[in-house]
């Protein structure tokens, strides 16, 4: 899917706690009909998808979360960050995990073809 396939179609976007790169690719297509939704997807988000028709906008993990949905490739020069949620009061395990990813990136930052790994607190 291209950038013009979108237009005239209603796209359904995550809210973004900073700006960054993909605030400057939708600054750049103001003809675009853009609508935030909340910071990270839930069934609600999926739901209103398929019953409105609108299109949104994802990641290939989600593929298949929704029976009635499908995942359709973008080619746009544009990366997303993406990281790993956890709550905000781990138990143990969770914890010790987080203490070790961090450790690891304040050695040498993880880098995935250059993208950051970024670290949520969430729920």
């Amino acid at each position: 899917m291209e950038v013009d396939d979108l237009r005239g179609r209603h796209l359904m976007v995550p809210e973004q706690e900073s700006p960054g790169e993909f605030q400057s690719f939708l600054d750049a297509h103001p003809e675009l009909d853009v609508e935030r939704t909340h910071r990270f997807y839930d069934m609600d988000t999926f739901n209103r998808c398929e019953q409105s028709g609108d299109l949104l906008l994802t990641l290939d993990a989600w593929s298949g979360v929704h029976p009635s949905l499908t995942t359709v490739p973008v080619r746009w020069d544009l990366r997303v960050p993406y990281g790993l949620l956890y709550a905000k009061r781990p138990d143990d395990r969770v914890r010790g995990f987080i203490a070790v990813v961090k450790r690891m990136l304040r050695r040498r930052p993880f880098n995935m073809n250059g993208d950051e790994l970024l670290i949520y607190e969430y729920f």
